[in-house]
C-alpha cells in the first residue's frame, strides 16, 4: 500500500482507462495517467518496483516526462504507443470531449456499435437489447451540476431514436404521478408514445422472424374478439404511474393511473378476458372462476375482478381522463382524492431534494424507493442492528428519466457507493437469515 501511494504523489489529477479492439476478440486494455513535471525517473523506479511484486505475468509500462502507460502485456504495450492520439479526432472523442467540456468527476464511456458487430452471434441479453435499441454511445458519469454530486446514465443514438429506443417519450406531463400518494414505499412513472403505436411497430418487428407471435395474435382474436390486442391497445394511453403503498395480509397495497382513450373498450376487453378464462376451466376447477362485478357508490362507476383462489383483487373507475385501478377502492378513492387536492409524492419535499437538476420540470418518467418505509417493513421482521441503521439514516432513491430526440439521459442524486453497500448487507442478511442456527432442532 505504501508503493502504490507513492505512485499515486507522482500522477496528475487525471487517469484514463481504455479498451481498444485492433482486430481481434482479445481487447487491449491501457491505463494512462499524467506524470507530474520532473517526476520520470522516480516513477519509473517505483513502478518497477511496484510490479516486481506482482504474482504471475507482471504488466508492462512505460514512462515519459508527461504521461504513464501501461498495458498486459510489452506487445500490447508498443500497439498502445503506436497508436496514441488517433482516436482524438473521432466522432467519438468528440462526445467525450464535450463531457469534459460541461465538467465531470468520472466517466465511463462505450462506443456500441463496433461491440455489437463483434458479438454479432452472441445472443447474450445485453447484446441483443443494444442491438435491438440501435445504440451509439454509452456514457455512464458523476458530475456536480449544481454542487450535489449526481449520477448520470446516458444512452446516444445514432440519429432519430429508432425502434424500442423510440418508445419513451421526449417528455411527460406527469398528471398520472399526480395519484401517487406522498407516502408510497415504491413508485414509477413513464411516459411513452401511444401504445397503439407500440404495438404495430413490435407486430412488424416479430412477425417476420417469430412464427409463434403470429400464431399467438391468431389465437387470442379467435379466443377474444378480432383485433382484440390492437383494439385494446388503442383504448389506453401513453402516460402511467404505479405504486405500491404498503402489506396488508391479502398481500401488497397498490394504485395504477394510466391515461384511458376509451373506457368503454377497457372494459368490455377485461370482461373478455375473464370470460375466456373461466370458459378454459374444467368440472373440478370451478372454485378458480374469476368473478368480474360492477357497483355505484361516490358518484362513479366501480368494477373489480377477484380471483376465486387468491385472496386479492383488481378495483377500478375512471376520473378525469384516467384509469384508476388499486388493490382494493379505498386505496383507489384516496389516490383520487390525492390527485384532486392532497399531497401527491411528486410535491413532496422529500421528492424534490432528490431531483437531479439535469432532470428538468417534466420528465419522461421516474423510479422512486422510500428506503425507511420500505425497509421499515423487512427490519419488523428481522431485529438485526445493521438493519435497524440502515432504515435511519438511508435517503429516498429517485432515478429520474428523459427523452431527446436523439438520447436517453437517466440521472439520480443517489450515490452508486451507498446502493451497492446497502444490496450488500441485505444480501449478507438474507444469508444469516436462511441458516439453520447451531444445535437447533430438525424436523
Amino acid at each position: 500500500m505504501n508503493r502504490i501511494h507513492s505512485v499515486n504523489g507522482m500522477l496528475g489529477d487525471e487517469i484514463a482507462f481504455s479498451a481498444s479492439f485492433p482486430g481481434g476478440a482479445e481487447p487491449v486494455p491501457m491505463v494512462m495517467a499524467q506524470v507530474k513535471p520532473g517526476s520520470r525517473t522516480a516513477l519509473a523506479s517505483a513502478m518497477a518496483e511496484l510490479f516486481a511484486e506482482a504474482e504471475g505475468t507482471a504488466p508492462a509500462f512505460s514512462v515519459s516526462d508527461d504521461l504513464l502507460v501501461v498495458s498486459n502485456s510489452p506487445s500490447n504495450l508498443a500497439w498502445a504507443l503506436a497508436h496514441l492520439g488517433q482516436g482524438a479526432g473521432s466522432p467519438f472523442a468528440a462526445a467525450i470531449g464535450e463531457r469534459y467540456a460541461r465538467g465531470v468527476g468520472w466517466l465511463f464511456a462505450m462506443d456500441a456499435p463496433p461491440l455489437v458487430a463483434m458479438a454479432a452471434e452472441d445472443d447474450a441479453p445485453p447484446i441483443e437489447f443494444a442491438g435491438m435499441m440501435g445504440m451509439k454511445y454509452v456514457f455512464v458519469e458523476q458530475r456536480a451540476p449544481a454542487g450535489a454530486l449526481e449520477n448520470e446514465v446516458t444512452l446516444a443514438f445514432d440519429g432519430q431514436r429508432t425502434g424500442m429506443g423510440a418508445w419513451l417519450a421526449d417528455a411527460g406531463s406527469g398528471g398520472a404521478a399526480e395519484y401517487l400518494p406522498a407516502d408510497a414505499l415504491l413508485a414509477g412513472y413513464a411516459s411513452t408514445r401511444e401504445p397503439l403505436h407500440v404495438f404495430e411497430e413490435l407486430t412488424a418487428r416479430l412477425a417476420p422472424e417469430a412464427p409463434d407471435f403470429e400464431r399467438g395474435l391468431a389465437e387470442a382474436d379467435e379466443k377474444l374478439g378480432a383485433g382484440f390486442l390492437r383494439n385494446l391497445s388503442a383504448a389506453v394511453g401513453s402516460e402511467t404511474a404505479v405504486a405500491v403503498t404498503g402489506m396488508t395480509v391479502a398481500g401488497p397495497s397498490w394504485v395504477m393511473a394510466t391515461v384511458a382513450n376509451d373506457p368503454a373498450t377497457i372494459d368490455s376487453s377485461l370482461r373478455s378476458l375473464v370470460d375466456a378464462f373461466n370458459a378454459e376451466l374444467g368440472p373440478d376447477e370451478q372454485d378458480q372462476r374469476v368473478a368480474i362485478e360492477q357497483t355505484s357508490a361516490g358518484g362513479r362507476t366501480w368494477n373489480t375482478i377477484r380471483p376465486g383462489a387468491l385472496p386479492l383483487g383488481i378495483t377500478w373507475t375512471y376520473d378525469r381522463g384516467y384509469l384508476v385501478a388499486a388493490s382494493d377502492r379505498a386505496v383507489a378513492e384516496r389516490a383520487i382524492a390525492t390527485r384532486n387536492g392532497g399531497s401527491p409524492l411528486v410535491w413532496t419535499p422529500e421528492f424534490l431534494a432528490q431531483l437531479p437538476a439535469s432532470a428538468g420540470l417534466h420528465p419522461s418518467g421516474f423510479w422512486w424507493l422510500n428506503a425507511k418505509g420500505a425497509l421499515s417493513i423487512l427490519s419488523a421482521l428481522n431485529s438485526n442492528p445493521a438493519l435497524s441503521e440502515l432504515v435511519a439514516s438511508r435517503d429516498p432513491i429517485l432515478v429520474v428519466f428523459n427523452g431527446t430526440p436523439e438520447q436517453i439521459h437517466a440521472a439520480s442524486r443517489t450515490r452508486i457507493s451507498g446502493v451497492i453497500v446497502d444490496l450488500m448487507l441485505l444480501e449478507s442478511l438474507g444469508r444469516a437469515a436462511a441458516t439453520p442456527v447451531e444445535g437447533a432442532a430438525s424436523r
